[in-house]
């Protein structure tokens, strides 16, 4: 075997070794750097970032000003819901006399929760393995996951819990038989748990085996017994001075539907982005203790994490629900490094092992800059547009209903009135009667509402909602993809409007606005799709545009230019997926059409499937040229000004015109 101790010790392995693990660190420490800039940015932003944000700063408020944040009752107004335990939102409360309803604070305890989960684990790994390099590797790779890069930007919850449990194990690690060790270890694990609920699970298990390993059995459910005793003892207490109400809000309201596809598709995109990690997680699992003094506590907190992961299926997840596993993952990272260091004295191991950490590291890191931070970069870079949205909030005297942008809420130092995805998914199970709600939509209580416009808008607001929005609100303004609505005014817009002295009257009704930009004008009817007529605004010919089944265009006479002609081109005549065309099917043939013949009627397809917007149809003039067929596309300089034709008053297309009535210039 001579020959393959020899392949495996070059004369060239050892600096190959010093130089890959000296990358290794240095791409980790990068890595620290990168989210530790992702969290200044954070520090600096003023507005909210995550849906989850708005609703701590909330009750942060509430509790400060010495008011209930654990309601009994959710018939009556605010309908808003507590989903976590009271110690961050009691940490918050603290900075609120001074700081007000700021997103910062929040932001700075995530951040010194995530440098100390950081370095618990490095000293868990240190105290075990007495490996310094492997414990410097398990902390800085924690900052490395794109996961927990992501979640370090926000005010929430889960890093303060992931930092005290961790402070939990390390103290239970290094003091396994004194009474300081157990007594203060109990406590942390259980502040974790009065943290976040789920951290009741893996960190416990994972106590527990550790001290019977090391104490005895006898001692490792005296612990135990601590633990529980305390937990359910401040859940016994808490329930009872709430009226029941905080396990309705802790407890009732947290069990959403499950889908276990949502499980699926994260776990291939957990496989996707660190694999090398995951395989280094299953193989601690099969290192001995003989090889891993931390077996005790690396393998349970391992599968615990797992069995917490798994409930990542639940509708309105993210992946805060495996930042534990990151932790757990890191963990067995310093594990494994340690263990190789001692065990495995090959070079070329050694260095091929720093090799694949080195390209995972990158992976995360690609991760970080280009898939996981979601719009959250985007949203840095539009303040300006957010507060435009914040003066229209604060502008407004009575209540306002949001769901992305609660933050405006409570920066204009107004309540959160509704957390619309907690009481749509209560309304949907059938624990909250949403009636009163929608009798105070209709009835225009809510001076503003603000729905942000995603796919998973569906998710947060009931059908119902969205009818009783669509009954007494229109849209008034789109600020930064959050559509704004206003009580519903009378509006000139009824019928298809024709100014005094216009040339053309419109095509289409805009009861709920209208939007001027990129050389179009949006109007928006009152209705659904399929039923708000479009109809030709002058005599002409009609041609269909190739490849765009929701548009039409028709040659016309230019009034305002005797001699000339141009093409009026209407689209967005089709469903939200751009799949069902609404245009007329008697237009297919094209040929002579008459003013006011029916083209189509309004949809909400908005060039994007995965987008659609509000049913409405747009409306653009292009300058026609000798050329008989419609341009197929045109930029927003080929347009032309559509309010002389119309005689409509409308601010500049620059300025996003944004009307919540048509007004004529002559009216």
């Amino acid at each position: 075997m001579s020959w393959l101790r020899r392949a495996l010790n070059p004369t060239w392995a050892k600096p190959l070794v010093d130089f890959a693990s000296a990358l290794t660190l240095a791409l980790l420490v990068f890595a620290a750097v990168v989210a530790l800039a992702f969290s200044a940015a954070a520090l600096a932003f003023p507005y909210e970032i995550d849906y989850g944000e708005a609703p701590l700063i909330d009750q942060a408020v509430r509790l400060a000003a010495g008011e209930a944040i654990y309601r009994s009752n959710l018939a009556a107004p605010p309908y808003t819901i507590s989903n976590y335990p009271p110690l961050y939102i009691a940490t918050l409360a603290v900075f609120v006399p001074w700081a007000g309803p700021a997103f910062w604070p929040g932001r700075l305890v995530t951040l010194l929760s995530t440098l100390s989960a950081a370095l618990f684990i490095a000293l868990i790994v240190q105290t075990t393995t007495r490996d310094r390099l492997a414990a410097v590797v398990a902390g800085l790779s924690l900052l490395a996951w794109p996961y927990v890069v992501l979640w370090l930007t926000l005010a929430r919850i889960d890093l303060l819990a992931l930092g005290l449990s961790l402070a939990g194990l390390w103290v239970l690690v290094r003091w396994p038989h004194t009474g300081r060790g157990f007594w203060l270890g109990g406590l942390l694990l259980v502040a974790a748990i009065y943290t976040r609920q789920s951290y009741g699970l893996a960190a416990p298990a994972a106590a527990c085996v550790w001290i019977w390993s090391v104490a005895g059995f006898r001692r490792a459910a005296q612990l135990g017994a601590w633990i529980a005793g305390l937990a359910g003892g401040l859940f016994i207490g808490l329930n009872w001075a709430t009226g029941g109400g905080f396990y309705l809000n802790i407890v009732t309201a947290n069990v959403n539907a499950f889908r276990i596809e949502t499980v699926y598709e994260h776990a291939w995109s957990l496989w996707g982005l660190a694999g090398t990690l995951v395989t280094i997680g299953v193989a601690s699992l099969a290192a001995i203790r003989r090889w891993n003094p931390l077996y005790a506590v690396a393998a349970p907190y391992l599968i615990g994490a797992t069995v917490s992961a798994l409930t990542i299926g639940k509708i309105g997840s993210n992946v805060n629900y495996l930042l534990e596993l990151c932790a757990a993952l890191s963990i067995a990272l310093g594990v494994m490094t340690a263990t190789a260091r001692r065990y495995l004295k090959a070079p070329a191991v050694q260095a091929l092992m720093y090799g694949l950490l080195a390209v995972q590291v990158v992976g995360l890191l690609e991760a970080t800059w280009t898939r996981l931070p979601g719009d959250v970069p985007g949203r840095f870079y539009r303040a300006a547009e957010l507060a435009e949205l914040e003066a229209l909030v604060a502008d407004v005297d009575g209540p306002v209903l949001a769901d992305e942008q609660m933050g405006m809420i409570t920066l204009a130092g107004k309540r959160l009135a509704l957390q619309p995805f907690e009481m749509t998914q209560l309304a949907i199970d059938g624990l909250w009667d949403q009636t009163p709600l929608l009798d105070e939509i209709r009835s225009g209580t809510y001076d503003l509402i603000i729905l942000y416009d995603r796919p998973w808008l569906k998710d947060r607001w009931t059908p119902e909602m969205f009818a009783a929005i669509d009954q007494a609100y229109q849209l008034s303004a789109i600020v930064a993809d959050n559509k704004v609505y206003q009580v519903h005014r009378v509006s000139i817009a009824g019928d298809p409007v024709t100014c005094p002295g216009a040339p053309w009257s419109l095509p289409t009704r805009a009861e709920l606005g209208v939007r001027w930009d990129s050389g179009g004008l949006n109007l928006f009817g009152h209705g659904t799709e399929n039923t708000v007529p479009v109809l030709a605004v002058a005599p002409g010919r009609l041609a269909v545009i190739a490849g765009r089944p929701d548009a039409v265009a028709v040659r016309s006479a230019d009034p305002l230019e005797p001699g000339r002609e141009l093409w009026v081109i209407i689209d967005g005549l089709a469903d939200g997926s751009g799949a069902l065309s609404y245009v007329a099917p008697e237009t297919a043939s094209g040929g002579p059409i008459e003013a006011g013949a029916r083209l189509g009627a309004q949809g909400r397809w908005s060039g994007q499937p995965t987008f659609p917007m509000w049913v409405h149809a747009r409306i653009t003039l292009i300058r026609a040229t000798e050329a008989s067929e419609p341009p197929s596309s045109w930029s927003d300089t080929d347009a032309l000004d559509p309010r002389p034709y119309f005689g409509l008053s409308l601010p500049d297309a620059s300025e996003g015109a944004w009307s919540h009535r048509l007004e004529c210039v002559n009216p």
